[in-house]
């Protein structure tokens, strides 16, 4: 009988849990966020990731977003959602990107299955003021057809000692742009970020690798001085406007960082202003010695990709002062090299008559009694015109030079020019020493030459753009660190 009754007893308990499961609500029990308050400055983006648990069918409960102030920040919901069950009560995942718009503080709230969660996001906006600042012209040094300005800004926290080194903990603004070739001093403008060198707009700030393998930096920058230490944030985007009323300027804008940061920024005072320009020079060296270096067809005039019809055989003309020793790098003295182009039927010699120097390295361009201007490959090989002084080195891209030839001995002129006006020129009476280039080269070759040259190619935008790289970080080093 007691065992009747234990069974019956031991039935009804399953019956009622049976139907005590079965009757149990579908729903949302709780919400939770990994983070219940976001600090961002405008620009900055930040991932909120909020954790649902629930009975059922999660997708009976559609999820809603709400932003009490939409101007504040922006919502980009994710697909990432993550599913997991634990004891009998699942939960998912599910993210958005907040980014913020402006300075101001707003709730988001997430909605759903009746229940709600909140996080407040705090927008604050940087606007830093500067007091002290400093402009240079640095001329068409990339030769891009108009004058380099650079501006840099300081706070009032920072000072510049003797030397021109930054004093103090703060920030600095520094701004790389351009302005007409008639635009000799600062002056006002409208600027927006371009790597095109374009006038009125300012190259932004990037890394590259110096030929020694160091990063440096290229371009516009905001630099944080604090405890001795340097910290250089790109500027990746963003506009700004100098204006002039008298003897101050105005200039204020806003930039983006690499970081995403909209940073606002002003300025109101003088500017102290240089004149970083090189002066042309006239340069009449006095060269006693020569080399004929022959390439052959160095930049493929037969190729199929050619259909000018002009086929030319390619030279290097290298002259010397009375102490160059052209087989050793380490001899001082003055150097012009001069390359030049005759026609396929010209081995060893160079014919009598006038050459003239290309615009451009085209096929269009590559024809006999031509000169080949200076540039540097990506490997910084350096090609076409160029003078080596024991104090300046000229890249010569204008010109012509004059040949006459009796027996061994030739007499050469030559008037060249590089961008900034600069001349170099003179004569060279004697024999030259000729020099295979597509043979071994032997011990009396000049030293950048030895060796068996592969085929020089037309310079291309990738090379052009490299070299503009490399010798902008000749002036950002000194004036990014000092």
């Amino acid at each position: 009988m007691r065992k009747r009754l234990l069974s019956n007893y031991l039935y009804l308990i399953l019956l009622s849990t049976i139907i005590l499961s079965s009757c149990e609500t579908e729903g949302v029990s709780r919400i939770s966020f990994d983070n219940d308050s976001f600090a961002l400055r405008v620009g900055q983006s930040d991932t909120l990731v909020s954790t649902i648990s629930f009975t059922g069918d999660i997708g009976k409960f559609p999820v809603e977003w709400t932003i009490d102030d939409p101007t504040v920040i922006s919502i980009e919901e994710t697909t990432n959602d993550t599913h997991s069950k634990t004891s009998g009560l699942s939960s998912v995942t599910k993210s958005v990107i907040i980014t913020a718009l402006k300075a101001g503080s707003t709730a988001l709230t997430i909605n759903t299955g009746g229940k709600t969660h909140s996080c407040q996001v705090t927008v604050t906006q940087q606007s830093l003021v500067f007091t002290h600042g400093y402009a240079a012209n640095w001329g068409d040094i990339y030769g891009a057809n108009n004058n380099n300005f650079t501006l840099s800004l300081l706070e009032s926290s920072l000072s510049l000692d003797d030397e021109g080194y930054p004093v103090g903990d703060g920030y600095r603004l520094f701004l790389d742009f351009y302005l007409p070739l008639t635009q000799t001093t600062l002056s006002a403008g409208t600027f927006n970020a371009s790597s095109e060198e374009e006038n009125y707009t300012f190259y932004p700030g990037i890394f590259v690798e110096d030929k020694d393998g160091e990063e440096v930096p290229v371009g516009s920058f905001l630099l944080n001085y604090s405890n001795d230490n340097l910290d250089i944030i790109p500027i990746v985007d963003g506009t700004y406007e100098i204006t002039k009323n008298g003897d101050n300027f105005v200039v204020e804008g806003e930039l983006i960082l690499e970081t995403n940061e909209i940073v606002q920024f002003s300025y109101e005072g003088i500017v102290n202003e240089s004149d970083q320009r090189e002066k042309p020079v006239e340069i009449n060296p006095a060269l006693t010695k020569g080399v004929l270096l022959y390439f052959g067809d160095a930049y493929n005039s037969k190729s199929t990709e050619n259909t000018t019809g002009n086929h030319t055989n390619n030279y290097a003309l290298y002259l010397g002062s009375e102490t160059i020793d052209f087989s050793n790098s380490e001899s001082e003295g003055d150097i012009l090299m001069i390359e030049f182009n005759t026609s396929d039927s010209v081995h060893n010699y160079i014919p009598d008559g006038t050459y003239q120097m290309m615009t451009e390295l085209t096929y269009q361009q590559l024809v006999p009694f031509s000169l080949v201007f200076a540039y540097q490959t990506e490997d910084e090989d350096q090609w076409g015109t160029w003078f080596y002084g024991a104090t300046t080195t000229k890249a010569l891209n204008a010109g012509n030079m004059t040949v006459t030839k009796s027996g061994d001995n030739y007499s050469i002129q030559y008037e060249l020019y590089d961008r900034i006006g600069s001349k170099v020129w003179g004569s060279y009476n004697g024999p030259l020493t000729y020099i295979d280039g597509t043979q071994e080269s032997p011990a009396a070759a000049p030293r950048k030459i030895k060796g068996i040259k592969s085929l020089k190619k037309p310079i291309n935008e990738k090379f052009m753009q490299i070299n503009k790289h490399i010798s902008k970080t000749r002036k950002q080093v000194e004036l990014l660190r000092r």
